[in-house]
């Protein structure tokens, strides 16, 4: 897992480095491949004709589930990955693209009220995916509409029992399917 968590940091450190002729593009997306993203922000750096490369960064909401005791659960979580996008007819003109990505994320559960003690947890995960779509770009404007496949590269699980002695377990799905809306600026 260190190893590779290093080598997303490595890639994000590098990519403005590599970046060809200045081209960047951020954009930013409020739904996601992971569960119920709020939202994802990308940056991604051109590092040739047809490839750009860069940070992944997202917020989570996954919901709120009320166990027997009419305590609630609540579960939010923070990505960061790297994402790179191959363009058919070439960075930033119109046509379709694929976008694989390595993502950790960090889910967090805490209770609201009614437990016998108050239990913040944490479940991280890595995901591997990829997004197929198409791009249409302006001059510095564009957007990015596609679907893909997103799967947990670790399993994870959180169990907690309420005050009912009723005991619950979330497990993070490992399969999902993303659909990407994203909005960009070029720079």
């Amino acid at each position: 897992m260190k190893k590779i968590l290093s080598l997303i940091f490595i890639i994000l450190v590098y990519s403005p480095i590599l970046s060809a002729e200045d081209e960047r593009n951020f954009r930013f997306s409020t739904g996601g491949p992971l569960y119920r993203v709020l939202v994802e922000v990308f940056l991604d750096f051109q590092v040739s004709e047809s490839w750009t490369l860069g940070p992944q960064l997202g917020g989570q909401y996954l919901g709120i589930s009320t166990l027997s005791d009419n305590s609630e659960v609540q579960r939010t979580g923070l990505e960061i990955g790297a994402r790179a996008n191959w363009h058919s007819n070439g960075y930033h003109e119109m046509g379709f693209y694929i976008g694989p990505s390595l993502v950790y994320v960090d889910i967090q559960s805490r209770t609201r009220s009614g437990l016998s003690a108050n239990v913040t947890n944490s479940e991280p995960g890595l995901y591997a995916g990829a997004v197929f779509g198409y791009g249409w770009f302006w001059d510095t404007f564009n957007m990015l509409l596609g679907a893909g496949f997103q799967t947990a590269l670790t399993s994870a699980s959180i169990e907690y029992t309420d005050s009912n002695n009723v005991r619950y377990k979330y497990e993070r799905p490992d399969f999902g399917l993303p659909v990407e809306f994203s909005l960009g600026w070029t720079f």
